[in-house]
């Protein structure tokens, strides 16, 4: 091939002012080969496509030869970045085109998603990779891609406000408050709702500073106050768990005080290991120490640590060393060892904290518990709160008594819950009237059960003639207007009015005869619907809509109130929602516009966090098992 003369100077490392997305000399010369030519000066030849290129003095690099690089057809590099940026297929690699604009909003999509902070775009590893798998693209600055994410939030809210405009849906709103480092309050308005696909959605709305903490204070900034208030589920068990936390803190401090004394030495925990095999402690646990700030992790660690009673046990009595530490002058004798007494009431503890810690799992889930659940939930605790103040045993009859106190505080009376909960338990056709009757009068009496019923259904009845108002025309719309069909002008005005009267007189009969019932009436008669494991009570909505045009709709609105606003990964907190340091930092319309557009943007629900710990505590088993015996305290 002809060779071009491109005499170009030797590439400095301010060449373009972007040295860093460049090659480096070495790199480059691993795709070209030197050779001089007839006139004998030396040339560069494409290992590839055979393309020669002049070399400057002392055999450096020209900037067409790496320009050349990262750009030949011919090299297996470029073509693998030509199929990562399109489909794999030779029509779509051929016709594909690079577009700067749409690469730099997918760029903000990421940042915004996966949380990344501004400079990222400026990070040596990002440019390298960026050179490599589209060296067409041009970074943005860190004060570009901050305008291109606020312009991706405006985008993505205008979306939201289109869809909410043009179908009308109906939303439940829960009001959830966050503080930073700084000691600010925000306020988290999201909107829960299920769509016109009977999907379950959840969507955050605004993110706002808010004054105080105060529920009237953040009841005015929504709807000026008009709105259904409902104590969050989660909200309340964590009360619950805090003051028996409280109540319990010296035992539970020394109990996670000898755990971590174990855990502070490979040694100490060799001699721990030793002694669980001598008492045939049988478990696949590990001890593990806890966050203080979130009671899950502290019902693990408890939990664990009383499987391992009786190795503590025989650890005190037979090491010297142990039993020194804790004595009065020793580095933990200020808290000492764990008693009898503190063992005892860990152990009640751990069984209390078993039954909410699963609880909260039940009901923390946004995209997937329905409102219809809260009664059972509910009547489950009562229950197991009236079971344990039978109980013989003093220690967990008095840690029932405390709770039964917190438990009436907020759901003792009846009045004061919101009445839509039990609407939405009338609507679950496996459960209906009948259920909601009887599960309160176990719960508050005979009496005043079959009061709080009767007041139920009632609300159920006047809900429903709200929506049938509002939704009879459309739905029935159809079937009572006759239209003409063309050619069937020559109809005489007394047949369609003898039609129409003949129509009027067969409705009057059927209500004389009491078919005429309401599509509510015809629901709560028919036969309740065999429970499954696998019933899905938005499917079976879904599926009977034509049945139940209007009910289906209230049905649609109710269910998908949430009976908690926390998800999993922040239900368990007791020391509440707390905003990193780096939104914390941002102004408050910027922290607005990630935290809003991350929601918005998200295509798959985050996994829950149990399912993580799971997953990393498995790797890190095959890892330690790999390593075997080589590991060492360098790691290597």
């Amino acid at each position: 091939m002809e060779g071009e003369t491109l005499d170009s100077p030797s590439m400095s490392s301010k060449d373009d002012g972007n040295s860093d997305t460049l090659p480096t000399q070495m790199e480059t010369w691993d795709h070209f080969t030197p050779y001089t030519d007839n006139n004998g000066k030396t040339r560069a030849e494409c290992k590839c496509c055979e393309r020669t290129y002049a070399v400057g003095p002392s055999m450096n690099v020209t900037s067409e030869m790496n320009n050349h690089t990262k750009t030949c057809k011919n090299h297996p590099d470029n073509q693998t970045i030509a199929s990562s940026c399109g489909s794999v297929n030779e029509e779509t690699r051929e016709s594909w085109k690079f577009d700067q604009e749409a690469t730099r909003k997918a760029l903000a999509r990421m940042i915004i998603i996966d949380e990344l902070p501004f400079k990222f775009v400026e990070n040596e590893g990002f440019r390298q990779f960026v050179s490599v798998a589209c060296p067409e693209f041009i970074i943005p600055s860190r004060t570009a891609i901050i305008g291109d994410c606020y312009r991706l939030y405006f985008d993505e809210k205008n979306k939201l406000k289109t869809y909410f405009k043009i179908t009308g849906q109906r939303i439940s709103l829960t009001v959830d408050t966050w503080t930073s480092s700084q000691r600010l309050t925000y306020m988290c308005l999201t909107a829960h709702y299920i769509n016109t696909d009977w999907k379950m959605q959840k969507v955050i709305l605004n993110f706002i500073p808010r004054p105080t903490h105060k529920g009237d204070d953040v009841g005015t900034a929504v709807l000026g106050g008009k709105f259904l208030h409902m104590r969050c589920v989660a909200h309340i068990v964590n009360l619950i768990v805090k003051d028996g936390l409280k109540e319990l803190n010296e035992s539970i401090e020394r109990v996670r005080t000898v755990v971590r004394y174990v855990l502070q030495s490979l040694a100490k925990l060799k001699k721990f290991n030793n002694f669980v095999v001598e008492e045939k402690v049988e478990s696949k646990r590990s001890l593990c120490l806890d966050v203080p700030t979130r009671w899950d992790s502290i019902y693990t660690m408890l939990e664990t640590a009383v499987i391992f009673q009786r190795v503590f046990e025989r650890y005190e009595m037979s090491d010297a060393d142990f039993r020194g530490d804790f004595m009065p002058d020793g580095p933990y004798g200020k808290i000492g060892l764990p008693t009898k007494y503190d063992w005892d009431m860990v152990e009640r503890f751990v069984k209390v904290l078993q039954y909410f810690y699963k609880l909260i799992v039940q009901i923390s889930g946004s995209l997937y518990v329905t409102s219809n659940m809260f009664l059972d939930e509910i009547s489950e605790v009562d229950y197991m709160l009236k079971e344990w103040l039978r109980s013989d045993d003093d220690i967990l009859v008095d840690m029932a008594r405390q709770i039964k106190v917190k438990f009436d505080k907020y759901w003792g009376d009846v009045e004061k819950m919101n009445m839509m909960l039990y609407v939405a338990v009338m609507l679950d056709p496996r459960l209906k009237f009948s259920y909601v009757e009887y599960v309160l009068k176990n719960m508050y009496g005979l009496e005043r059960g079959e009061q709080m019923g009767n007041l139920a259904k009632s609300v159920l009845c006047d809900v429903f003639e709200e929506y049938k108002k509002l939704h009879s025309s459309t739905t029935s719309h159809s079937s009572c207007t006759t239209p003409i069909e063309p050619g069937h002008h020559d109809l005489t005005e007394t047949m369609v009015i003898r039609a129409r009267r003949k129509k009027k007189y067969q409705q009057m009969i059927s209500e004389i005869k009491g078919m005429d019932k309401s599509e509510l009436d015809i629901y709560l008669h028919e036969e309740l619907v065999n429970d499954s494991p696998t019933f899905d009570i938005i499917d079976w909505w879904k599926s009977h809509s034509p049945k139940f045009p209007i009910l289906s709709r209230l049905a649609r609105d109710v269910l998908a109130m949430p009976i908690s606003i926390m998800a999993t990964e922040s239900a368990f907190s007791i020391g509440g929602c707390i905003i990193d340091n780096f939104l914390a930092s941002l102004p408050p319309k910027m922290a607005q516009a990630l935290i809003c557009c991350q929601d918005w943007l998200h295509h798959t629900p985050i996994k829950p966090m149990e399912e993580e710990c799971d997953f990393i505590q498995e790797i890190e088993k095959d890892i330690t098992s790999s390593a075997g015996s080589k590991s060492n305290i360098i790691g290597l």
